[in-house]
């Protein structure tokens, strides 16, 4: 059975939105780290 092209397409940009979302989550945990540090 093929995958439909949409659907594939909301699967890899799914993944994408995961990554940044977990750049992001890391970002903030450093910014929050320096800020405790001073």
């Amino acid at each position: 059975m093929a995958v439909h092209p949409a659907r594939e397409r909301l699967a890899a940009d799914q993944a994408t939105l995961d990554e940044q979302v977990d750049q992001l989550t890391q970002v903030q945990a450093e910014r929050r780290e320096r800020l405790i540090r001073r």
